[in-house]
């Protein structure tokens, strides 16, 4: 919490012996920032210049490729969350896979169908779903939830679909002996460049706006990088993925790094001018760098 005095004296201080400090902006979406001192370089999270798709395949034959980043699920039987609830859960909550609403002994080892929305995060449904012994969740989205579409890895592999496919995924989900799998994610070149929906965007409330935090957008939607294998997204290896402002601030501060190699007088602030002042608000094709459709995304 940069409010507390001891971070906010230790940060300003880093400051005045001249060390230019990196900050994560938050993963608490539009409207949000967490650190908004100026004295700080804040980094929101953006999109990079590789993307990730896979395809959801039904036992019916119909395939449906979007935006996601998993490994892959063999065929396996799938559910709509709802149905296979405690008998004393809420349905509702249950379809939107609700903490303490599916049973174990009828999810266990099925791919779930889980709503967006509900005021969850994915990662409380995904986690759910794994807690009941679920292989996988379909995140369908509903007429109210937001449209992007992430590339992020969660306890479990996710697959997200559309308003409009939704509801011929869950008229599957209903009928006896639906399966489904999921086609390993693969890599393509992209051109676009968007702030990701759960990068926190400012303005800053401390001074009512008058701040306009964060500084400055880096990559931080699926970056591969080492991990600890086992960890929190479950990778075996020690490489991963992982999403978030804090994976978007490491880019800054070794951007930081090379120029005070190349000018070693330069005050952080200084750097912070090099880096705001020579960064593109435009990407590859030229549009103006974008948001994608914020939700509860993270």
């Amino acid at each position: 919490d940069i409010t507390q005095p001891t971070l906010k004296d230790a940060m300003i201080n880093a400051a005045k012996a001249g060390v230019f400090v990196a900050a994560s902006a938050g993963n608490s979406g539009p409207g949000t920032v967490h650190i908004t001192a100026p004295w700080l370089t804040t980094v929101a999270a953006s999109t990079h210049d590789t993307d990730y798709t896979a395809s959801l395949t039904l036992g019916n034959g119909r395939r449906i490729t979007n935006r996601s980043l998993n490994s892959g699920v063999p065929s396996t039987p799938l559910v709509n969350a709802a149905d296979v609830r405690k008998s004393d859960a809420d349905a509702e909550q249950a379809a939107l896979c609700a903490p303490g609403t599916l049973d174990p002994a009828r999810t266990k080892d099925k791919i779930v169908v889980c709503d967006r929305g509900g005021n969850l995060f994915v990662r409380e449904k995904a986690t759910e779903v794994k807690s009941a012994g679920g292989r996988a969740i379909v995140l369908t989205h509903t007429p109210t939830s937001g449209m992007d579409f992430f590339a992020t890895t969660f306890a479990i592999p996710l697959f997200q679909v559309s308003k409009q496919n939704s509801p011929t995924v869950k008229e599957y989900a209903a009928t006896e002996n639906a399966t489904a799998g999921f086609l390993p994610s693969q890599s393509h070149k992209t051109t676009a460049r968007d702030v990701t929906s759960f990068s926190s965007g400012g303005p800053d409330d401390h001074s009512h706006g008058d701040l306009l935090k964060p500084d400055i957008t880096a990559p931080g939607e699926a970056v591969p990088a080492g991990t600890v294998p086992g960890g929190l997204s479950g990778y075996a290896g020690s490489f991963g993925f992982m999403s978030g402002t804090s994976m978007a601030s490491p880019h800054i501060a070794g951007l930081a790094t090379l120029l005070k190699q190349l000018h070693p007088g330069w005050s952080p602030m200084e750097v912070k001018s090099a880096l705001m002042t020579t960064a593109t608000t435009k990407d590859e094709k030229g549009d103006p760098v974008g948001r994608q459709d914020a939700d509860s995304a993270t």
